[in-house]
């Protein structure tokens, strides 16, 4: 609904109006106690702390493209996030968790921001580990482009290389996650070569 610019309609109200009323006392989000009885993986389980440190963020970064920037719970929020952040800049929990925050405090303070540019040299050096298929190259590329990190960035450079390369003989992207969500990686592929001006 974002992509579409629908933030107005009543379907993306009743949405955000849900993702308000879930939001934990500390800012953060986690997923439902609900979901355990399908064996969720690891990284989305409710009973992993980290799953709401990568969580947290990506509702956030959605929010605040749906122009939540100045609620209470985006507020909230981001004070969560900042409070756990080391020194070096890395969100905690997964990788996921700083890459995304690229977006969000890209979109708040600014491409230049010292939050952001700490989170991008953290993405920097561990770029080896970040490997895991086109899927998650085209996710960097949006929270970067979210974030307003331009395609002269190094870093955007290398990813937009990354992603470039792994397209395969029949223009599909392939998904780490499997052959079902080779569309879905394929769309998001093109969308964000599209916004970065690559094609």
């Amino acid at each position: 609904m974002a992509e579409l610019e629908l933030a107005e309609s009543e379907v993306c109200g009743r949405a955000t109006e849900y993702l308000f009323r879930i939001q934990r006392e500390d800012g953060s989000w986690n997923e439902n106690d609900s979901v355990k009885p399908y064996n969720p993986p690891m990284w989305d389980s409710p009973d992993n702390p980290n799953t709401a440190l990568w969580l947290t963020a990506d509702v956030t970064n959605v929010l605040i493209q749906l122009d939540y920037r100045d609620s209470p719970a985006v507020q909230k929020a981001v004070a969560f996030l900042l409070k756990n952040r080391d020194k070096d800049g890395k969100f905690a929990g997964p990788i996921h968790s700083t890459w995304i925050s690229v977006g969000v405090f890209g979109q708040l303070k600014g491409s230049d921001s010292p939050v952001v540019k700490s989170a991008l040299s953290v993405m920097e050096l561990n770029f080896e580990k970040l490997k895991d298929g086109a899927g998650d190259f085209a996710w960097y590329l949006e929270c970067f482009y979210a974030g307003r990190i331009p395609k002269e960035n190094p870093l955007v450079k290398q990813c937009i290389e990354e992603l470039v390369s792994l397209q395969q003989e029949n223009g599909s992207w392939k998904s780490a996650d499997g052959e079902q969500y080779t569309i879905s990686t394929t769309i998001s592929a093109l969308r964000v070569l599209k916004n970065y001006g690559i094609w």
